[in-house]
């Protein structure tokens, strides 16, 4: 059996190149036409991302912004909701150690309301 002259080569060889058909003028300048317009239409599709993302962005900050306030709105009114239950606690904690203080300042045996001054007689 014989092989054929081309046995073994590689496929460089087995592949003729082809002759590319004359281009032109006219040819060259649809292609370019064509590449100009796919161009123009990615730079618009560029221009048009860039308006959308900081669109996008904003809305985005604008539902974090809310779900913030929202929380922070909840937890000053329970932190209002506290103040008020502990401003009984509070006043009578005070009212407590001023009795306390006063009791002290008094002394023992001393009345546990001393009488109001008498004002000066008026000179009339």
């Amino acid at each position: 059996m014989e092989l054929p002259p081309d046995a073994g080569a590689g496929p460089e060889r087995l592949v003729a190149p082809r002759p590319t058909p004359p281009v032109t003028a006219a040819e060259v300048a649809r292609r370019l036409e064509a590449v100009e317009s796919g161009l123009a239409d990615l730079r618009a599709r560029v221009e048009a991302l860039g308006t959308e993302i900081p669109a996008a962005v904003h809305v985005a900050a604008a539902a974090e912004v809310q779900a913030a306030s929202g929380e922070l709105r909840h937890t000053v009114s329970e932190l209002g909701r506290l103040l008020v239950r502990d401003l009984g606690k509070l006043s009578q904690i005070l009212a407590q150690h001023r009795d306390a203080i006063l009791d002290e300042l008094r002394g023992p045996g001393s009345p546990a309301d001393p009488a109001p001054p008498t004002p000066p007689p008026v000179d009339g």
